[in-house]
């Protein structure tokens, strides 16, 4: 049996057509996708069983309002077959409509044989509960109790689920075929009273239902308590049958007149039902198994049997008295007992060395008249616990109240050794020791101090089982270190003296304060510099930052902490610098200078440049040669002297070439100088001064 919920509402056959349905099903994933078991919210679930007539529908309301729009209206049911052979559209299923019998039609099938279908008539027609003082909430809870009846009722029993108009048989459906069935509520105007719901179901072989299975039994005295999984594979049941057979499993007796339910609720949740068997006599075999009821009121096969009983349970008086005494190198344990109330076979000494748990059997069935036993081993070290139980003939224990002995010891343990750290930039820190050679520590203290010489206060608490301790510490503080030492204590809560005390380096998360520009000094010969350094004590350098409007910082230069002063080269005439200060620590932090200094190079009263000249005498006369990186936008100014004389302007140059001097004397000796001038105004400084003889 397949079903597959499709849609509430008609969305999927008025959008994409019933052509798309069958398409769907031709598709090769068709049977994947419906082995999923999709659902969606619906007014009304509809389930489906193959049986030998055909397919078995049953049909629930999701709610009590739903629930009474269908004992008022009934439940349209309609089909459409999906075969190559007929017509798609939805036909009427048998009657079409399945309302609940009218009151007097309930008397055929109602009796004391059928609790249930006396019940689902009384959820419809009985009279509602009266409902004075918190009418609206008391009306609401009892509606919800005949809704919840009603349901539960047509799941146990066929003749109420058919007589409450909750079920219906497709006898035409053949084993393989697809049907869709739609399910909906409309009054006698046709109005929709609810959503209508789709779904899609398969016809397929029969197969009897998977039995269920008892998954624990509980023999206690008079009572054996059955518990299994309400889930059965792919089934889930509606309610369990208890069957007791005390012949061996020839005859069965069902023991339970009613099903049992699943009883889980919002608060306790569950796939586990249990079932308490009350017995008279205990230690008499009985073999149980499970018959479980599905959603269409079908029993499955018995469950396979087991075999359980009632046993005795009450245990013996328990030893009195219990006294535990240190006797040589060994304990003494004595209690009392009155063996003419009780019918033991003798007594057990447990011994442990914790207070509550593991303990061990250290000498079993002492005879009944024992009253005293010497352990000749304890533990040396640690404190030994001891308690006594009287054993009757059903193997019952009752047990003493506990004592305790413990062997004297005055020797502390030596200290922890070999202390070591770890510690994040979060302030986790984990400290790790070796345990001393002893054998007989109890545990571990561990002591905290801000300072080596300062006292040291406890920090792990109560007693630490393990070598390590872990906490978590403040970084932002004043303070770059923390001191611990560990003690180890002994059973006999000696103490050992301190360990080595651990000195932790916390790691640097705070960043040093900021250096601070207090002059500075634009010249021709650059910018030069002064600043405060960074007090703080772990300061590794200061780097000098600079940058032209919209460009990335570049380093200037690094200096250490003694260094107050620094000019700038390496800048370009009329050019605006940003400069900025970055203190860096040993630990890598770094804090800028909260404000920079923006400047603009000085331009020089002379071109940077100066340029060259050469002379040379030629036939038409002295040929002057003026080298300069950029001639243009320049002019040159070429000077002349005679003699050793003083300079006068000879020529000015538009470009600087060549000029040739053609104004020569023989025997005059000449001085030549150039200077470049530029567009602002500025001239070059005098070229060297050259001599030349024609």
């Amino acid at each position: 049996m397949k079903e597959f919920i499709i849609l509430t509402g008609l969305v999927l056959l008025s959008t994409h057509g019933i052509g798309q349905v069958s398409e769907f099903l031709d598709n090769p994933d068709a049977e994947e996708v419906l082995d999923s078991s999709q659902t969606r919210d619906a007014d009304i679930y509809l389930f489906s069983k193959s049986t030998d007539d055909g397919l078995s529908l049953r049909w629930a309301p999701s709610s009590p309002n739903v629930w009474l729009e269908g004992n008022t209206y009934g439940y349209s049911v309609d089909k459409m077959q999906l075969d190559s052979n007929n017509v798609e559209k939805f036909i009427p299923l048998g009657q079409g409509l399945y309302k609940a019998w009218p009151l007097d039609e309930w008397k055929s099938i109602v009796s004391e044989d059928s609790p249930y279908t006396a019940a689902a008539a009384m959820t419809i027609y009985g009279a509602e509960e009266s409902t004075g003082g918190d009418s609206f909430t008391k009306g609401d809870q009892d509606l919800n109790n005949r809704f919840g009846f009603a349901l539960l009722s047509a799941d146990l029993d066929k003749n109420a689920a058919t007589a409450s108009g909750l079920s219906a048989t497709d006898q035409k459906v053949e084993i393989g075929e697809y049907v869709i069935y739609r399910i909906y509520i409309k009054d006698e105007l046709g109005n929709a009273r609810s959503d209508t719901s789709f779904y899609l179901c398969q016809r397929e072989e029969v197969v009897q239902e998977t039995a269920p299975i008892i998954s624990e039994i509980e023999e206690l005295e008079n009572v054996v308590n059955l518990s299994w999984d309400k889930y059965s594979g792919s089934t889930t049941f509606t309610g369990f049958y208890i069957e007791r057979s005390d012949d061996n499993g020839s005859t069965y007796l069902r023991i339970t007149e009613r099903p049992v339910l699943d009883i889980s609720t919002n608060l306790m949740e569950g796939d586990i039902i249990s079932y308490a068997d009350s017995l008279e006599t205990n230690y008499q075999s009985y073999y149980y198994r499970l018959v479980a009821v599905d959603a269409f009121g079908d029993e499955s096969l018995p469950s396979e049997a087991v075999i359980a009983m009632g046993r005795d349970k009450t245990g013996p008086e328990a030893p009195e008295n219990f006294i535990v005494e240190e006797q040589n190198n060994g304990f003494q344990l004595s209690w009392e007992f009155d063996n003419a109330l009780n019918d033991i076979t003798g007594f057990n000494i447990y011994k442990s060395v914790e207070t509550e748990d593991n303990y061990d059997l250290i000498s079993q069935n002492l005879s009944p008249e024992s009253r005293a036993f010497i352990d000749n081993d304890p533990d040396p070290i640690k404190t030994n616990y001891y308690y006594v139980t009287a054993i009757d003939t059903a193997g019952n224990e009752s047990s003493s109240k506990i004592n305790f002995g413990i062997t004297t010891d005055n020797i502390p343990p030596q200290a922890p050794g070999n202390l070591r750290y770890s510690i994040d930039t979060m302030g986790q820190l984990l400290i790790l020791w070796d345990a001393p050679r002893d054998n007989d520590i109890r545990g571990y203290r561990v002591y905290v101090s801000n300072a080596q010489d300062d006292e040291f206060a406890s920090e792990s608490g109560d007693y630490l089982k393990q070598t390590y301790f872990a906490t978590n510490i403040e970084l932002e503080t004043l303070t770059e270190k923390i001191y611990y030492f560990v003690q180890a204590i002994d059973w006999s809560y000696n103490v050992s003296e301190n360990s080595m005390t651990l000195e932790v380096v916390k790691p640097d998360i705070l960043p040093p304060s900021q250096s601070i520009f207090v002059d500075y000094e634009v010249t021709e010969e650059g910018i030069s510099f002064n600043w405060i350094p960074s007090n703080s004590e772990d300061v590794k350098e200061i780097q000098l930052l600079k940058r032209e409007l919209g460009q990335e910082w570049v380093s200037v230069n690094n200096f250490d902490q003694n260094t107050l002063t620094f000019l700038d080269k390496s800048v370009e005439e009329g050019v605006f610098y940003e400069y900025t200060l970055n203190t860096i620590d040993d630990a890598g932090n770094s804090t800028l200078s909260e404000k920079t200094l923006n400047l603009e190079a000085l331009k020089s009263f002379f071109l940077k440049e100066i340029p060259t000249l050469e002379a040379k005498s030629e036939d038409e006369g002295i040929v002057l040669t003026i080298g300069y990186p950029e001639k243009e936008n320049f002019t040159f100014t070429i000077y002349r002297g005679e003699n050793e004389g003083l300079l006068s302007t000879l020529k000015i140059l538009e470009s600087g070439e060549e000029f040739v001097d053609k104004d020569i004397r023989k025997k005059v000796k000449y001085q030549y100088a150039v200077k470049a001038n530029a567009m602002d105004g500025r001239d070059s400084k005098l070229s060297n001064i050259i001599s030349i003889k024609k």
